[in-house]
């Protein structure tokens, strides 16, 4: 007849169970720890570098009004990039906690949404890739945003429309005070998250025509029809031009285009308000090696551009000292 084991031996396996389940937990309440502690650090490491590319930001926008507004007798080469202040022109400081970099551009260098003509707003939209049929909605909706009756064109929209949207709004009937009114107007649905409304638009540029020496990036781009190769070129005519002064001669010899020449100007200072566009982005450069750490950069987060950011972007006017007339942050 069998006998059962000894009832210490039963305890001991017991015991063992209970040890194991208690290591699993206690191993399971470690990791979670650790992942928790990995997380608060990462948080507090980004908006540390959040803080420090806001900072390095906001010196990029007082960098590019010091150049506006003073003659700092200082190495232009060296320091910030040349004697003259080229509209448009992006320009970069590296510091040891990130890299600063910015443009300034007048708003003489953007279509105006009062004054343009309407064959420089069906170029523009044109380029941006709409059909002739959503143009011609976009430019009766925005003469009829303009006006003050409730009589709409053949193509575009009154009072009645914008009352019947899911989110009624009431159209201003009088002069568009903010780019960004642009996307309430019925069809420029389809460019939004395409364009950016400030850097093309404006409501300060008192001239009808679009000056080439003031062309944010978004502009330079639509002048060239998309050319990647003649912008360039254009940067590069500028920077040998006195005073950064580019004829436009020299622009339709480069682009062989005349489709846009009632169009342009080649005015400088013909306008006192300008808009400033500020990157800064925290991390591990060094003015002396840039270029070298950059690369081992984008080796540990996978691409320099990763790395969080903050844009700034102000419009100032400078007729009288400097004066604010909208300050925007966004970070990327």
């Amino acid at each position: 007849m069998s006998k059962g084991k000894p009832a210490s031996q039963n305890n001991r396996g017991f015991a063992l169970v209970v040890v194991i389940l208690v290591m699993l937990i206690i191993s399971f309440l470690a990791s979670q720890l650790i992942m928790q502690v990995r997380t608060d650090m990462k948080i507090s490491a980004n908006h540390k570098e959040r803080i420090v590319g806001r900072m390095l930001a906001e010196a990029g926008i007082n960098l590019a009004l010091f150049r506006l507004l003073d003659k700092p007798a200082i190495d232009y080469e060296e320091k910030v990039g040349g004697p003259v202040l080229l509209g448009g022109h992006t320009y970069e400081t590296v510091l040891s906690t990130g890299k600063i970099e910015y443009y300034a551009v007048s708003e003489s260098g953007k279509i105006d949404l009062n004054r343009a003509p309407i064959d420089l707003l069906r170029k523009f939209l044109a380029f941006q890739g709409l059909e002739p049929e959503e143009v011609d909605v976009v430019v009766d909706s925005l003469l009829d945003w303009r006006d003050n009756d409730d009589l709409h064109r053949v193509n575009g929209a009154e009072q009645d429309y914008y009352q019947g949207l899911d989110t009624p709004y009431i159209p201003r009937n009088g002069k568009i005070e903010d780019p960004a009114e642009f996307f309430m107007i019925r069809g420029t649905g389809e460019l939004r998250g395409k364009l950016d409304p400030y850097a093309v638009f404006t409501v300060d540029n008192n001239s009808s025509k679009i000056n080439i020496n003031e062309l944010s990036p978004e502009m330079l781009d639509f002048v060239v029809g998309g050319n990647e190769e003649f912008g360039q070129m254009i940067r590069e005519e500028q920077e040998l031009a006195p005073q950064g002064r580019l004829t436009r001669a020299t622009f339709q010899e480069i682009t062989g285009d005349i489709s846009l020449r009632n169009h342009l100007v080649d005015s400088i200072g013909v306008s006192k308000i300008y808009s400033i566009v500020a990157h800064g982005r925290a991390g591990g450069f060094s003015p002396q090696n840039a270029d070298d750490e950059e690369i081992e950069d984008e080796d540990q987060a996978g691409s320099a551009g990763a790395r969080p950011a903050t844009r700034i972007r102000v419009l100032v006017d400078t007729a009288k000292g400097f004066q604010y007339h909208a300050w925007r942050e966004r970070f990327v």
